[in-house]
């Protein structure tokens, strides 16, 4: 199957409040959303259909602040599943994608030529489902994806036309996992250090 295929059709409902200059130097905007998926492309053994569909609720908050030389920027995101049908999901969650998502990233100008920043990424609970073909048969079942939090620090000098880059990412060498299109969720990278220079001409 497959020649019949539709095209996927999402329907979207948002409301957003804006604030800007609630306070000095303070800037905010809430965004609340429904979502409603169809036709959603379900492949089951070599047959393909639109038989997938799925609805949802959601919150997205993000926040600037600037007062001098300190520059912060905040963001989270909450998202909940209302209803759904052939779609990789399990209760209110979809498959890879955590619920809850949150990031924060500070950046204060020292000198005219040094800046130092550092970001935190916090990453909700997920759900991922595993199905391998092994010795013993056809395996399949859910896994509970633990919440993580990844800081990370670095630091710009720019001299003229010179700009020099230092990263420190997962500082804290976090040992975490994440889903996808992997048959089970895999190993992410540890802690990482990079450098660069660049030079305008």
């Amino acid at each position: 199957g497959g020649e019949d295929l539709m095209s996927e059709y999402l329907h979207s409902l948002q409301f957003t409040l804006s604030s800007l200059g609630l306070a000095k130097g303070l800037n905010m905007e809430l965004n609340l959303y429904y979502n409603m998926v169809k036709n959603l492309v379900y492949s089951e053994n070599l047959y393909i259909s639109n038989a997938g569909k799925q609805s949802s609720i959601g919150a997205e908050l993000s926040t600037s602040y600037q007062t001098g030389k300190l520059l912060l920027n905040a963001n989270a995101s909450l998202q909940r599943l209302l209803d759904f049908e052939y779609f990789s999901a399990r209760d209110h969650d979809v498959s890879n994608i955590p619920s809850l998502t949150a990031d924060v990233t500070v950046s204060y100008r020292f000198l005219k030529q040094l800046s130092l920043h550092a970001n935190l990424s916090y990453i909700g609970k997920q759900i991922s489902f595993y199905e391998m073909m092994g010795a013993e048969g056809y395996v399949s079942r859910w896994i509970d994806i633990n919440p993580y939090a990844i800081l990370r620090i670095g630091a710009t000098f720019n001299y003229k036309a010179l700009e020099l880059n230092f990263n420190v990412h997962n500082l804290t060498n976090k040992k975490y996992e994440q889903g996808g299109s992997s048959i089970a969720p895999i190993r992410q990278q540890g802690l990482w250090l990079m450098a660069d220079i660049a030079y305008k001409f």
